[in-house]
């Protein structure tokens, strides 16, 4: 959770993972003393047996790199001494899930890329939609792409450099701060689009006949999402 302020106003224990424990079974005419130690909180509670379930509940900060412990004791005026259990915490904080999306348009057709005015690669009919009954990250790419003869700034390869191009820019990522990859498959092979350019978010690939699927991914904190483009849809014009 962040900025949990109902739990501390102190920036160091309201942001962070916690627990929530509830002190039960205590037997009639006993009182029981928790305490809570760690390198960041410290805390102690006592409790009785008529108290109800509210309040025997009580929550604990974990984020903490030193060991912490809750040594729970148990007393009554029918013990000879106090019954003392310490417990030490071995639990897997989880970061939560991030909600990540993205924004993927055809590239603006006056844009510049790699050397390439936009209009001379494809036309303006190109269209990114929602893949009909595809998932939320599922989308086809419509339109019609140029046949490029002599792209040499695309690739140093000579049998990269004519072909057909299209051209996508991703105008909205969220978090903004996550890493963007490109890869496209074709005909079962697997690889990075290179030309990704980050402070536009335009990137070019090369579409043949073989090609079928072209796959952002956003990655942040060990997490990822990928989003999935469908080009078979498309109109690749003779040379």
């Amino acid at each position: 959770m962040e900025n949990w302020t109902e739990f501390s106003e102190n920036p160091t224990l309201n942001t962070g993972h916690y627990m929530a424990l509830i002190f039960d079974g205590i037997p009639e005419d006993y009182q029981m003393n928790v305490k809570f130690e760690g390198g960041l909180t410290e805390t102690e509670w006592d409790f009785d047996d008529d108290d109800n379930e509210e309040a025997r509940t009580r929550i604990l900060f974990l984020d903490d790199p030193t060991e912490q412990t809750l040594t729970v004791t148990l007393y009554s005026s029918v013990l000879e001494e106090p019954i003392v259990k310490v417990f030490t915490f071995d639990v897997i904080l989880k970061d939560p899930d991030i909600d990540f999306s993205i924004i993927t348009v055809p590239g603006q057709q006056g844009a510049t890329v790699l050397n390439q005015v936009v209009s001379s690669l494809q036309d303006t009919d190109v269209v990114i939609a929602p893949a009909d009954g595809g998932d939320d990250n599922e989308f086809e790419v419509t339109g019609t792409i140029y046949y490029k003869q002599g792209f040499t700034d695309y690739s140093p390869e000579l049998t990269e450099q004519e072909g057909n191009y299209l051209v996508l820019q991703i105008t909205t990522i969220a978090p903004d701060d996550a890493d963007v990859t490109v890869f496209v498959n074709e005909n079962g092979f697997t690889t990075e689009v290179e030309n990704y350019e980050s402070q536009y978010g335009y990137f070019v690939v090369r579409v043949t006949e073989l090609t079928v699927q072209i796959t952002i991914v956003l990655e942040k904190d060990g997490q990822s999402a990928s989003f999935y483009y469908d080009p078979t849809g498309l109109t690749l014009n003779a040379e």
